[in-house]
């Protein structure tokens, strides 16, 4: 099973927006779109949402955002767990991720950790009358692991070391009794490549725009073993070292994301962590941005799926490093 970035999302998720009265005799006033349309005003109810967002919060998703797209129109509403969240939109179909899409995630450093869309009312269509809607969510998951085959993070190039290419599993470090992936990369080559997959979003993409850029750091981990010590190293910074696919900001066409890597001319061991900005939809919708991350603790060493590990950063081995078991000292 992969790593949820939170283990309560491992199943999936369902929060219910609640209608609540409008017009005469009810709470709040109509409002109209600029065609004369009334909206239709949505609130998530309390007592419905509370025991699941609490238990969501305990485990990083504290805040949440969602964004409906309807033409060239735009309407979001954002709130953390212990608050109310309220929208009002106009009557459509928003079936589609690319026409509604919640997210749901850390407040703290907006790492996005869940995508949801309209599963209830069918097709996601609102109605004047309609009450009530539910969104689905999936969360985001990962699995770096010393299993070529499996593992969510590969290198791809050079062709002397790809991760697909190694028979079975592959060495590992010790850190806190926990056995983490020593990825291989060659020493001092700008032509280095990893993919890293996402699960859980591949079929909410239409709702997730990249803004562009991002932050692809590393930073050098001394470890030791029998044969001696593992200096620490840090990946060239600069041009080589970035987030190359997607290339440009735009709706998201893969849950793939690949990095090209420019490695030192020494040996030694590096933790490599990125970041990808992106939002609801688009940014026409002037909601937040989120962050993709490896992990909740970003900085940490991923243990993979079967550790419970909650950190998102990779270890590399560059050039050649013990062959035997290493201890990770910080």
């Amino acid at each position: 099973m992969k790593k949820a970035f939170f283990a309560a999302l491992a199943a999936l998720m369902a929060l219910a927006f609640v209608g609540c009265p409008v017009g005469p005799g009810g709470t709040e006033p109509v409002e109209y779109t600029a065609d004369g349309r009334p909206l239709v005003n949505l609130t998530i109810n309390s007592k419905l949402s509370r025991a699941l967002t609490a238990e969501l919060a305990k485990a990083g998703a504290d805040y949440y955002e969602v964004v409906f797209k309807n033409g060239s129109n735009y309407y979001k509403a954002a709130w953390d767990w212990g608050k109310t969240g309220r929208i009002k939109v106009e009557p459509g179909t928003y079936a589609a991720a690319g026409a509604a899409v919640l997210f749901a995630g850390s407040y703290l450093d907006n790492t996005l950790l869940a995508v949801g869309t309209i599963t209830t009312p069918g097709g996601g269509v609102i109605a004047a009358t309609t009450t009530s809607i539910t969104f689905t969510m999936s969360p985001l998951t990962s699995d770096v692991k010393a299993d070529a085959t499996n593992s969510t993070f590969k290198i791809t190039a050079p062709s002397t070391h790809l991760t697909t290419a190694v028979s079975g599993t592959f060495p590992t470090a010790r850190l806190n009794g926990q056995d983490i992936p020593i990825f291989n990369v060659p020493r001092g080559v700008t032509t280095t490549t990893a993919d890293f997959a996402i699960g859980g979003i591949n079929s909410h993409l239409a709702g997730i725009y990249y803004l562009g850029g991002g932050a692809v750091a590393s930073k050098g981990i001394s470890g030791y073993s029998s044969t001696g010590e593992d200096k620490p190293v840090e990946l060239v910074s600069g041009a080589n070292t970035k987030v190359s696919v997607p290339a440009a900001a735009g709706v998201l066409a893969s849950a793939t994301i690949t990095f090209a890597l420019e490695t030192p001319a020494k040996d030694g061991l590096s933790r490599l962590a990125f970041a990808l900005p992106v939002c609801a939809i688009d940014p026409a919708a002037k909601g937040l941005t989120w962050y993709i991350r490896g992990g909740m603790e970003n900085g940490v060493l991923d243990a993979g799926a079967t550790a419970n590990s909650v950190g998102g950063a990779i270890l590399l081995g560059v050039g050649t490093v013990s062959s035997t078991a290493i201890d990770i000292v910080w």
